[in-house]
């Protein structure tokens, strides 16, 4: 109960390394609101993802349940405006499901915890991107600086030039043979930038550890987040 206080707070001024199958469409997949409960109940269980966040997420339409029945993530430009939707699978990979026919890569899906960042963490996918969340508020909120949580399929989805002028950007991928040469490109672009592995099981491997043993540091490389 105390997460989802600290949960709650994080998001209130809240303004994949699978290379993603791609679905051309020119609307986002229908919500299906009766869906919904399941699809909250499976994140929740399946992913331990804490449910004041998800609740919130819904409630700012960044995910909704489909009439299939499946979690649909939707990808915002910086202006907030949807360019694709990510459809997250029963095998926990995404598909793509783009608005047009011509694909963008100008968006993600991602979440600010104020309207202006000092820090951006780059992740995994969508799950990640919560995960870490989740895992950030149970840090002292004095430690923590409002940040920019973004997924990242690929180097043209990443904001250049926004991150050129954060100081802190922390590169926070599962580890993965297919993103060491994604990772050099980042750093290429943006030398400010540090990396931390959370290992092959992500943020969320770390989040459903710790609450399977309540009793362990919460995020054993907090330093790496405080570069």
């Amino acid at each position: 109960k105390r997460d989802d206080k600290r949960i709650q707070k994080l998001m209130e001024q809240a303004v994949e390394n699978h290379t993603p199958a791609v679905t051309q469409t020119n609307s986002l997949p229908t919500r299906e609101p009766t869906n919904w409960e399941q699809i909250r109940l499976n994140l929740s269980q399946q992913y331990n993802l804490p449910n004041s966040l998800l609740t919130e997420l819904y409630e700012k339409g960044w995910l909704y349940a489909s009439q299939t029945g499946q979690a649909i993530f939707v990808e915002r430009t910086l202006d907030d405006l949807p360019t694709l939707a990510k459809q997250l699978e029963p095998t926990g990979n995404f598909t793509a499901i783009t608005l047009n026919s011509e694909p963008t890569n100008k968006g993600s899906f991602w979440i600010a915890t104020d309207a202006t960042v000092e820090r951006a963490v780059l992740l995994s996918d969508p799950i990640e991107v919560l995960s870490v969340i989740a895992l950030e508020s149970t840090v002292d909120k004095e430690k923590r600086k409002p940040t920019l949580y973004w997924s990242v399929g690929d180097s043209e989805q990443i904001p250049l030039e926004f991150l050129r002028a954060i100081d802190t950007v922390v590169i926070a991928f599962k580890d993965n043979e297919k993103v060491e040469d994604l990772i050099a490109e980042i750093l290429a672009e943006l030398p400010q930038a540090k990396q931390v592995s959370p290992g092959e099981a992500g943020w969320n491997g770390m989040l459903t550890n710790n609450h399977l043993q309540p009793n362990q540091s919460r995020i054993p490389e907090l330093q790496g987040w405080e570069l």
